[in-house]
């Protein structure tokens, strides 16, 4: 009997549904299972390098406090770590800046950086490092700076070029000036960055010289265009010299001062007014024609702290370049205090505190403008505000969770800061009380004798509590404790107790205790069967369901692929077998395009899951043939072998990578359909950028 494309789609359509079901669910809890191990480079138990490398020393989750480990001699294996993460995160940025790549340059010094130094401050006192945590700090936010001015000088010397070229000569000129600009706060982040890692040289073991070369070489590189353009521009330098009709000033005093300017070979400016800046206030001067003048300062705010500054900024049209004076004058600092009208009798997590009241100088009772005044609870800072120009401040704000509960000393003083004021604080008391909290909790077998538990923190109310720690129990051993993020949600893999009974159920409990808080306690429990793999004879049961599952998914996408194509390639024609084709069904893999529609109709369906999967499948069948790596390897294996492959674009590649874990593993949320949508755009640019080394 003929039997056509289509009479075989509806005679195999339950085995084929039975496919897709069977291998999504493998493939998920593969992901899971590889999530917890050793090779899911993604968690928090192996320390990676971006180069794909891995260091076998196991570190504590970043949600754990390494101060709790107990043995001294881990405590300096995991510090000479962490210095060793944070040295070569901080080289690596240097090296992504000198290509140009200045999102991997900003990257690098983001938050795992950030999440490293914290580590290491957290064990600083412990290992005698407190020196080098305030260091590698220093360096994280100099190197910041210097990148951000590198890359603005490299766009602006683009933009530059290119208006040359074209011949817009007053464009040309504007951004020359801007180019002179950007080239001096090169020089000065790059100073204040060579002097950073001169610091870390000598206080860690690390070696920085090439660093520092490479930073001095850009800025001579930087002076040396710098002249070139002021010549092929046309631009004129000039200076300015400034003095002052008094020694001293405070608090808002005015201040008479008379000055020059001039071009750097002693010409007259050949302008009737001048833009100066000082204390970031403009001022519009006369200036005559010998380049002399004369001007009032009157600050709208406190005078900062000396020295005092003039700058001269040119209009943008001109061919003059900036100047800057300093000013021979000191600032007498004020003493200030502090008036609470109003301040909340009591207050709660769910009941933020108020208050009201002014910030005035000592002796005259005059308001003190624009100055930083902030509130602290128990010594914890709650808020800072800025005053008004009467010098007003008003408070509304939500309490931590770690200002403790009962009667506490509210403070409320000025933050110190440049401003020329003196600290001044006044104190009260607050009654904060208890507030009831909700814990929830779920757990789930990951792989052979671990447990995935994620679970939710929020106040009666149902504000999330952030920073506080969950302790797990199984079994009643206790297995770890866990620190709530920002959204009050904790997740972690914990390792099952060794008396755990691997036949039956667990006991799981996790605990918020409230201590040192205003939050009251909770617990969560639950009870799970426990699913545990024999390794020693199926091999790793990640790779075993990933393959299982892989295979099955294809099976099923195959058959549905043959029935899509039936109705415009083969409408009504039945296939018999003949002496060629004795018996057979052609059931060719579906290519990456077809993978990407089918990870396409599933996103429009609304299945995350199933999309996120889909699209990972098309990005890997589609470079296939340049990663050499098993048909069985995980995800991060995958991902390991584009980088030995050397492929472009990895670094969509590992968001595309890190995405996949999330949708695949991770419980699923209201970003679940966000993520799958991303992946199945990335997947779509990947597939069609010539450049990612296509099969």
């Amino acid at each position: 009997m003929d039997l056509c494309i289509e009479d075989y789609w509806q005679a195999y359509r339950p085995v084929i549904s039975s496919f897709i079901l069977i291998g999504l669910l493998l493939v998920a809890s593969s992901s899971v299972a590889a999530a917890a191990s050793p090779l899911a480079t993604g968690g928090s138990a192996v320390l990676q390098s971006d180069t794909g490398a891995t260091n076998n020393t196991e570190l504590p989750p970043p949600h754990r406090n390494p101060e709790q480990i107990e043995d001294s001699s881990d405590l300096g294996q995991l510090e000479r770590v962490l210095s060793g993460s944070l040295n070569g995160r901080l080289s690596d940025s240097l090296d992504s800046l000198d290509a140009d790549d200045y999102e991997r340059a900003r990257e690098l010094l983001g938050e795992e950086y950030t999440a490293d130094l914290e580590r290491y401050s957290g064990i600083a006192e412990e290992t005698d490092s407190t020196a080098q945590a305030t260091e590698f700090q220093t360096a994280q936010s100099s190197q910041q700076e210097y990148v951000e001015s590198v890359a603005q000088y490299e766009e602006t010397q683009r933009e530059y070029q290119q208006a040359r070229e074209s011949g817009n000569e007053q464009r040309a000129q504007e951004l020359a000036r801007e180019l002179v600009n950007t080239g001096e706060e090169v020089n000065r982040t790059g100073e204040r960055l060579s002097q950073a890692y001169q610091e870390l040289d000598q206080t860690t073991d690390a070696e920085f010289s090439d660093e520092v070369q490479d930073i001095e070489e850009r800025q001579t590189t930087v002076q040396r265009t710098r002249q070139e353009i002021i010549t092929e521009s046309q631009l004129i330098e000039t200076t300015l010299s400034a003095t002052a009709s008094q020694s001293s000033i405070s608090f808002t005093d005015a201040l008479e001062i008379s000055g020059e300017l001039r071009t750097a070979a002693g010409g007259s400016i050949q302008t009737q007014q001048i833009q100066l800046v000082v204390d970031e206030q403009s001022y519009t001067v006369d200036l005559n024609g010998d380049g002399t003048f004369q001007q009032r300062l009157q600050p709208t705010e406190v005078w900062q702290s000396e020295p005092i500054e003039i700058e001269y900024v040119p209009n943008p049209q001109s061919a003059y370049l900036g100047a800057t004076a300093t000013l021979p004058v000191t600032i007498e600092t004020t003493e200030t205090s502090v008036r609470i009208d109003s301040l909340s009798q009591q207050a709660s997590f769910d009941d933020p505190v108020q208050s009201q009241g002014a910030l005035i100088a000592a002796e005259t009772g005059a308001p003190v403008p624009a100055a930083p005044v902030t509130l602290r609870l128990a010594g914890e800072p709650i808020e800072t505000v800025q005053t008004s120009t009467d010098g007003q401040f008003q408070i509304t704000e939500e309490i931590t969770p770690r200002v403790p509960a009962g009667t506490v000393t509210a403070e409320i003083g000025l933050e110190p800061s440049r401003l020329a004021l003196t600290a001044s604080q006044r104190e009260s008391e607050i009654e904060i009380e208890p507030t009831e909290t909700n814990l929830t909790m779920t757990a789930t077998p990951a792989s052979a004798g671990r447990m995935a538990v994620s679970g939710e923190l929020r106040s009666v109310g149902g504000r999330a509590v952030s920073t506080m720690p969950v302790a797990v129990t199984i079994d009643n051993t206790t297995v770890g404790t866990i620190e709530t993020d920002q959204a009050g949600t904790f997740n972690e893999t914990f390792v099952l107790p060794e008396t755990t009974d691997t036949s039956g159920t667990v006991d799981i409990r996790a605990q918020f205790l409230g201590a040192e808080s205003n939050l009251e306690a909770a617990t969560a429990t639950t009870t799970v069967s426990v699913n545990v793999f024999d390794t020693t004879t199926v091999g790793n049961p990640a790779r075993l369901l990933l393959l299982l599952g892989l295979v099955s998914v294809a099976v099923a996408i195959a058959g549905w692929w043959l029935w899509r194509r039936s109705p415009t390639e083969q409408p009504t024609t039945s296939v018999a077998p003949t002496s060629e084709r004795d018996g057979e069904i052609n059931t060719e893999t579906p290519d990456s395009e077809f993978l990407l529609e089918a990870a396409n109709e599933a996103l429009e369906e609304g299945s995350g899951e199933s999309a996120a999967k889909l699209a990972y499948a098309a990005v890997r069948r589609y470079i296939g043939s340049e990663v050499v790596v098993s048909e069985s390897a995980t995800h991060w294996e995958w991902y390991q072998a584009c980088t030995a492959a050397g492929l472009d674009q990895l670094s969509e590649l590992r968001s595309f990578t890190e995405d996949f874990e999330q949708v695949t593993f991770a419980p699923t949320t209201d970003q679940t359909m966000e993520t799958a949508d991303r992946m199945v755009s990335t997947a779509r640019q990947l597939i069609a950028n010539e450049s990612t080394t296509p099969p």
